[in-house]
């Protein structure tokens, strides 16, 4: 019953958090045995992405890395998880660019003044110790807002009877 409780209070922290645009890169509880690593991954001929996790036995890679072409209409990634923890993961994600050396998120395509906000379906996925998932991020609203360059994409990963949240990112390169 504690776990159906935590599920759905985490859901509705997911959707409220995606529907604010409040997310952090620095979410890991100060109770939490987290370690930041950053790893770097050779998967094309353009510059090497760089994997960070604040959780050494967690990762999350860009399967489709290599027919990535602008526009981009999905971000397929695979989640990794070495530990003996079952963690959720949903729907939410994060794109930035990197602008002189700044991160600057990419919420909208060009030319879309709307003011409409951009929400996720609460939607809780199991990622259950020692195995490997995948997840494709469509990106259809924001598709044509890539130009060639620096990216980086983040999600958060939450451990489901410690409450402790990770963060994943990796960086890749448009041509």
């Amino acid at each position: 019953m504690k776990n159906i409780i935590f599920v759905i209070l985490m859901l509705i922290f997911i959707l409220l958090l995606a529907c604010t645009g409040q997310a952090s890169h620095s979410s890991v509880s100060e109770n939490c045995d987290s370690i930041s690593r950053d790893t770097t991954v050779v998967a094309s001929p353009l510059p090497a992405p760089v994997i960070f996790s604040t959780n050494p036995d967690v990762e999350m890679t860009i399967e489709n890395l290599d027919s990535l072409r602008i526009p981009v209409d999905s971000i397929v990634v695979k989640f990794t998880n070495n530990s003996d923890r079952e963690l959720l993961y949903g729907t939410y994600f994060t794109v930035e660019r990197e602008n002189d050396g700044e991160w600057k998120a990419v919420w909208r395509n060009p030319g879309d003044t709307s003011e409409i906000n951009v929400c996720f379906p609460a939607i809780g996925y199991i990622l259950f110790p020692h195995t490997s998932s995948t997840y494709s991020n469509w990106t259809g609203f924001i598709n044509r807002a890539f130009v060639p360059g620096k990216y980086r994409l983040t999600k958060t990963v939450s451990d489901s009877k410690s409450h402790c949240h990770d963060t994943l990112s990796v960086t890749f390169f448009m041509p």
